[in-house]
């Protein structure tokens, strides 16, 4: 039996007229922007004094990461909790917002400090097709809350533990001289699993029952399959890089959890076998 669904594919919580770029959306993303520039580095120059520019730029990049992939999983989070739905989804709305902010300014510092290198290039192409997706997201083509959420900014629930192991390797800390960073190692390894590939089997289950079932349980628009057919795409390939990153980690906690030492005092782990010169 097939399920019409009646609302309109850019309901929102402005009461079905769609997404628009406002005023708050503007003066936050300025602020984002000023925060990339000056705030953090002025911060990081506070506390751990000059610092050469490449190395500058590895801990503000890390920094701002961590406060906004933060936000964003508070946002995404409360949403779940309060059991958004599509005309009254205000946290889902600004976590999409906030990210979105942040991918222009940290995009627009990229380029700033590293001019358009092939490692920028990199980011220029992710953060384009991230911005493409924060504004499908926000024209909310897929019905079911929970599943639009778990399958985008839910995901930003492990970033912040990500950013805080890269910023504390930036400032010296390691796995061979710091406990807390072998515990923050574990949580983001836990936290990754959670937010990112538990939720992977239920949101291909909506996209099927979008295309295939009855749409009784994705709540797929009528009108918005181009945008649906784009963010599976997305996903599938997000899903991709998350598991392959998950099979780097693994590798990296086995290695940890293994290894020994030879007689002159080098660590060989179990997996030095598998290497390619």
């Amino acid at each position: 039996m097939s399920v019409e669904v009646e609302f309109n594919s850019a309901a929102d919580i402005t009461g079905g007229r769609g997404w628009r770029l406002e005023s708050h959306v503007i003066a936050f993303g300025l602020f984002c922007i000023l925060l990339q520039f000056f705030f953090i580095p002025l911060f990081v120059t506070k506390c751990l004094g000059q610092l050469k520019r490449n190395k500058m730029f590895d801990i503000t990049e890390c920094t701002m990461s961590l406060i906004m992939s933060s936000l964003v999983a508070i946002c995404s989070c409360v949403s779940l909790q309060k059991q958004e739905t599509v005309t009254h989804s205000g946290y889902f709305q600004s976590g999409c917002e906030i990210l979105l902010c942040y991918l222009i300014a940290h995009m627009l510092f990229c380029v700033w400090h590293e001019g358009f290198s092939p490692k920028i290039r990199v980011w220029i192409g992710h953060h384009s097709v991230s911005i493409v997706t924060m504004f499908i997201l926000l024209r909310r083509p897929i019905g079911n809350m929970v599943a639009l959420n778990m399958g985008s900014i839910f995901m930003e629930l492990s970033n912040p533990f990500t950013n805080a192991v890269f910023l504390l390797q930036h400032i010296g800390y390691s796995l061979d001289n710091s406990i807390l960073f072998v515990l923050l190692c574990a949580t983001w390894i836990i936290s990754f699993v959670g937010s990112r590939l538990v939720p992977m089997p239920y949101i291909f289950y909506i996209f099927i029952d979008c295309y295939v079932l009855d749409n009784s349980v994705a709540q797929c628009t009528p009108d918005s399959t181009p945008l649906t057919a784009t963010l599976l795409a997305m996903f599938t390939t997000i899903s991709a890089l998350n598991l392959y990153w998950f099979s780097q980690m693994l590798i990296g906690a086995f290695s940890f959890l293994f290894e020994t030492k030879s007689e002159e005092g080098k660590k060989i782990s179990p997996l030095d076998q598998y290497k390619t010169e």
